[in-house]
């Protein structure tokens, strides 16, 4: 397994300073603050992926909707095409009832 946050180098100073160096379990030797770093990168990568996993759900929820109600219009459009299909036949179904 390759652990990639080791990114800045190790100083030693006085006791209790800044760095100080780890041991994971897999072997690998790291300072403490860049495991801290790293860490706390995962944690906020892992909020942004479920905010962009939530964010995608509810626009897949919206987009369903908006095509449903696209469904529904279509067919109202239909239904008016029909209607004025009947209501513009009907002048002339009237015009040869009276002429004959």
């Amino acid at each position: 397994m390759s652990l990639s946050f080791a990114l800045f180098a190790w100083t030693f100073g006085p006791v209790g300073g800044e760095h100080h160096i780890c041991c994971l379990p897999c072997g690998h030797i790291y300072d403490m603050s860049s495991i801290q770093k790293w860490l706390q990168h995962r944690r906020n990568s892992n909020k942004i992926i479920q905010s962009l996993e939530a964010k995608s759900t509810a626009l897949e929820s919206k987009d369903n909707d908006w095509r449903k109600k696209e469904a529904e219009w279509h067919k109202r459009e239909a239904s008016l095409h029909l209607q004025v299909e009947k209501l513009t036949q009907e002048p002339r179904r009237w015009n040869s009832f009276i002429e004959h």
